[in-house]
């Protein structure tokens, strides 16, 4: 991941969460869709989380109509698996940061990552914040 891509992923997440609309989120998920030349990654904020059935993510209350950020697909070398794989450090890397927005996303029962038609997986919980830590380490 270069910097300018991390840069841009984190004022991205900023724009979406800039009014802390955390009191209705229980949930957050970084929607992935593959494109042709890029990665569209959605933030979703859900106001249930079900750990057994990713459907909650269906259920938006937040983002849907917001941009999507657009992760260039060499980044990944245009594979499915490592795009999940890189969300999910950025999504880390950027959780374990001082920022508002950071802290809105660490106000709710958990934070995933995945392709809006496959399954999410976890980032961080705030029953377990220490899966999200020993994943990417500190800041």
């Amino acid at each position: 991941m270069n910097d300018t891509t991390y840069t841009d992923f984190g004022n991205w997440i900023e724009s979406i969460l800039s009014n802390d609309p955390a009191c209705e989120i229980a949930a957050y998920n970084f929607n992935l869709y593959e494109g042709t030349e890029a990665y569209a990654i959605e933030l979703i904020g859900a106001s249930e989380y079900d750990s057994e059935d990713s459907d909650w993510a269906c259920d938006d209350v937040l983002g849907a109509d917001a941009p999507r950020f657009q992760m260039p697909n060499d980044l990944a070398n245009s594979n499915w698996e490592a795009a999940v794989v890189l969300v999910k450090t950025m999504v880390g890397t950027y959780l374990n940061s001082d920022s508002s927005g950071a802290n809105t996303l660490r106000k709710a029962v958990a934070v995933t990552v995945g392709f809006v038609d496959g399954d999410l997986e976890l980032v961080w919980s705030k029953a377990e914040p220490s899966v999200q830590a020993d994943a990417y380490g500190a800041a």
